[in-house]
């Protein structure tokens, strides 16, 4: 069905200019190949004409109509199928179609009596808006009337003209007309003539100039391309329609778009650095894609450049915001997958956060030869760890049973999950480059920043605020936001209200202790900072409003404020408190950036040893997040400990454990890390540990602690040394007593600081009892046994539990009793049904245990069989199926090694 465009509307011929002909026009080369080349956009440009001279399209006159108002035009299907001919319009919008499909930026040129197409050299689609884009600003509503401007930048090399007629054969144009001259044999013309003829046509008298149509421009000021109604319902395409319209609307204010592009890269696992603009193949390739990315990185704004170039592409976009994701979402999610909901009840769950208003029946109701393109925005920003998983296993089933042409893309932190379905790829959003940052903030600023400064400004979000504020010497990350919330907020006549900056911070950490969300109850948070102070956070908007709820812009900001009312409460260093920043582990921004607001190395240290007692991977972090800072806020003590007690864990038997640790290691500088990645043995961590100098007065206690091995036994005090205050010290016994054999009166004593522990504030005597169930693991008696199985039955906090099932496994690996050994493996079968997934993954991970009997194969086999069958999800299924294979390979390898000795 042809089209008719009313001539009177100029910027409408946009509408005919369809991306979606791409379908018709696959090309031999690789199109990221191509664009990478310095004459990419020619080349690319090339490539699409002579494809396009293959197709045996013919060339025809204008159509007559008997209205001087319409023009018709035809679609692709006719172009390219049947009857294969065009005009010189219909193959310039054609044209114009397959340069936006491909990223290119096409000029719609009309002259009198004809047209042609101009192809922007220096710029791709999704830079039609750029900052350095000079010649937008001789547009007008994008058009442009000024043909000299024209000229210029064709003959400066800025686009290339073509003409459109050169692909389509014609025996009987004129030698007097630009595209009647040189044609070959077969009728067509070659590139290099339809250059020369593009830009011929410019110069001719009775051809005036018209105008040039920047068609991307077009299509972001909200002129829509016309539907490809040819074998599509109508209706459902209507509906699609309407659907793009609220879409982009709502695009502009969830996901607003930089001040600036920095330009930046991401890589796929064991692949090259690409430009974000490829973002949208890439995730198509791999079909399920988690982008990770630094706090600040810019992943939304990447988001909005995605959704914004698949719109043009005819994909059916979906931006799920999980900044407004709470947990009585992740609630009614969990209680959806223990019911068995269907997919599509459970998928609706996940579009109550979408950007536009959506559910699964209108999804179904889209054009079934539609790609849908999900967009996932902020797993980091979910509390708990079973609901990001439960997210993804969802996202997951959504793409393998609603059809071929469903493609998702995650955002997260930099924060490693504990595992996720075979299916997903991983890509690593970089830091700008140090050259990037350097062009952008001057020569003679950059030669007097610091290297911590220099570091700091890779962030795009710390960069774009320090080109805002004009204020290059962050500092940190703590002290460009505390500069910022002053500036803005809290100055009045050069005098700081550090009393009204603290009860801000103090509401942002109940925030997030009270909803365990970026998303928080407007009017609470409204009454404890005052109506005046509010009336500013949302004037400027740091913080918005939308339905019930309210959010800063952007997380780093609340954030920040949570980590100063940690910082200066030293009551809340607990793990509870540690959760309700981190989100339970998933993004530590906020411990790094509380570290960094201490005033001295003591607290440094007492800090970094609490949150030791939580998480050591975190404490890890913390260390290596100092790097290239110019000062550190810990001793140089804790900073040699914490290496340490991390590098003992290389000679764990379970072999996750010694790979983490391994990992965790080579984060550290290397001058640090060096010596204890060297160390063949224990023996030779004593002696770099006995070298080692520190006046701190704990030191001395933790050397002669760390060191002891099988000299003597063990005393009670230094066995008593595992209920400590003191994290280090607590957690150096546990693994310490896990090297000598203990007496019945050793591990009495032990059980009973377990026991004991009851009566200690709650936060010290889950920590206590964690350590206890850590060490035992070595002690193979029907008492200990006993123990554990009572922690993990009973109301024992989740990490008391998840060391208890460590502990089960390794004294089932080490026994001599295959009696007690098939108790424990029983056990543990007979409590599959209510043990947390989490559990079942240590369990998981603990069976690979170095020197396991011969037998272990056997018994474990059928465990993880059972563990396998028990999950009600289908990736569940698959990551178990997973360890099932990988536990085979493991006891192959063990056996080898056994019969090697």
């Amino acid at each position: 069905m042809t089209w008719e465009w009313p001539k009177i509307n100029e910027r409408d011929l946009a509408r005919y200019v369809i991306e979606q002909s791409v379908k018709w026009l696959p090309l031999r080369e690789n199109r990221l190949d191509l664009v990478n080349h310095p004459e990419g956009r020619k080349l690319l440009a090339t490539a699409i004409y002579r494809a396009l001279t293959e197709k045996g399209i013919r060339y025809d006159s204008e159509q007559y109509d008997p209205s001087d108002y319409i023009q018709p035009i035809r679609t692709p299907p006719e172009i390219f199928e049947s009857p294969k001919v065009g005009t010189c319009l219909d193959l310039a919008a054609l044209f114009c179609g397959l340069c936006l499909g491909n990223d290119l930026l096409p000029l719609l040129v009309v002259i009198q009596g004809h047209a042609f197409v101009a192809v922007s050299l220096n710029w791709g689609k999704g830079k039609w808006d750029d900052l350095g884009r000079e010649e937008k600003n001789h547009f007008d509503k994008a058009l442009l009337t000024d043909v000299a401007k024209l000229r210029e930048w064709i003959d400066s090399g800025a686009y290339v003209a073509i003409e459109c007629t050169g692909f389509a054969q014609s025996t009987s144009l004129p030698k007097t007309v630009p595209e009647g001259v040189g044609r070959m044999g077969n009728g067509l013309l070659p590139f290099d003539r339809a250059v020369a003829a593009g830009r011929e046509q410019l110069n001719r008298a009775d051809r005036p100039f018209s105008y040039a149509l920047d068609v991307a421009t077009a299509r972001y000021q909200g002129i829509e391309p016309i539907g490809m109604e040819v074998g599509l319902d109508p209706k459902s395409y209507s509906i699609y329609r309407e659907y793009r319209k609220r879409f982009k609307e709502a695009l502009q204010t969830e996901l607003p778009g930089p001040s600036v592009d920095f330009g930046p890269t991401f890589a796929l696992e064991g692949e090259d650095a690409v430009s974000v603009d490829s973002l949208t193949v890439k995730t198509k390739e791999a079909k399920r894609l988690i982008l990770r990315g630094y706090a600040g990185g810019g992943k939304s704004a990447i988001l909005r450049k995605c959704a914004n170039q698949i719109l043009d592409e005819h994909f059916i976009p979906v931006i799920i915001n999980l900044k407004k994701w709470t947990q009585d979402d992740s609630a009614s999610l969990g209680t959806a997958i223990k019911q068995q909901k269907d997919l599509d009840e459970k998928f609706g769950l996940l579009l109550r956060v979408s950007i536009t208003d959506l559910n699964p029946r209108m999804l179904d109701r889209f054009p079934d030869d539609f790609e849908k393109f999900i967009m996932v925005d902020g797993l980091n920003e979910v509390y708990g760890r079973d609901a990001t998983r439960e997210i993804l296993d969802l996202l997951d089933d959504y793409v393998r049973l609603k059809g071929p042409y469903v493609y998702v893309v995650v955002t997260d932190r930099m924060v490693q999950r504990e595992s996720r379905s075979t299916e997903w790829k991983t890509a690593q959003l970089h830091l700008l480059n140090l050259d990037e940052v350097q062009k952008r903030i001057g020569d003679p600023l950059w030669s007097r920043l610091s290297d911590s400064d220099k570091e700091l400004l890779r962030v795009p979000y710390y960069l774009d605020y320090a080109l805002i504020s004009r204020t290059t010497k962050l500092g940190s990350a703590a002290k460009a936001h505390e500069s910022f919330f002053k500036d803005s907020f809290f100055t009045e006549q050069k005098t700081v209200n550090e009393s009204g900056l603290s009860q801000l911070a103090q509401a942002a950490f109940e925030a997030y202790q009270e909803y365990r969300s970026p998303s928080f109850k407007p009017e609470k948070f409204r009454s404890e900072i005052g109506e005046t102070l509010w009336q500013k956070l949302l004037e400027s908007g740091v913080v918005a409003v939308s339905g019930n709820d309210a959010r800063f812009d952007h997380q780093l900001k609340h954030d920040y404020l949570a980590s100063r009312h940690l910082a200066s409460h030293e009551e809340l260093w607990d793990s509870t408190s540690f959760d309700v920043v981190s989100f339970e582990s998933k993004t530590f921004e906020p411990l790094l950036m509380t570290l960094e607001q201490l005033a001295n190395t003591d607290q440094g240290d007492r800090f970094l040893t609490r949150i030791y007692d939580w998480n050591w991977v975190a404490t890890v972090e913390c260390l290596t997040s100092t790097v290239s800072s110019d000062h550190k806020p810990f001793s140089s003590a804790i900073e040699f400990v914490v290496a340490a007690v991390v590098a003992e864990k290389l000679f764990d038997p379970i072999r996750p454990t010694r790979e983490r640790a391994k990992r965790q290691l080579s984060e550290l500088p290397p001058d640090l890390s060096s010596p204890f990645v060297s160390a063949q043995s224990i023996e030779d961590l004593f002696t770099l540990v006995k070298a080692f100098k520190s006046d701190a007065p704990w030191f001395g206690d933790w050397r002669t602690l760390f060191t002891r091995h099988r000299d003597r036994p063990l005393s009670e005090e230094e066995i008593q040394k595992i209920a400590s205050a003191n994290p280090i010290l607590g957690w150096t016994a546990s693994n310490v007593i896990k090297r000598f054999k203990l007496t019945d009166s050793d591990l009495r004593q032990l059980r009973a600081i377990h026991d004991s522990s009851d009566a200690i504030p709650t936060q010290l005597g889950n920590v206590i009892k964690w350590r206890v169930v850590h060490a035992l693991g070595t002690f193979d008696t029907t008492e200990n046994v006993d123990l554990l199985f009572r922690a993990l039955d009973g109301p024992s906090h989740h990490l008391v539990k998840f060391g208890a099932a460590r502990s089960l496994v390794e004294i089932a690996a080490i026994t001599q009793h295959a009696a007690l050994r098939q108790r424990i493996v029983g056990g543990l079968q007979s409590r599959i049904s209510y043990l947390s997934r989490r559990v079942l993954e240590e369990i998981g991970n603990a069976i690979f245990y170095r020197n396991a009997p011969p037998t272990w194969g056997s018994l474990i086999v059928p465990l993880l069989q059972n563990i396998r069958n028990a999950q009600q999800d289908n990736q569940a299924r698959e990551e178990f199926d997973k360890v099932l294979v990988n536990f085979r390979k493991f006891m192959e390898k063990e056996r080898g090694n056994s019969n090697e000795s």
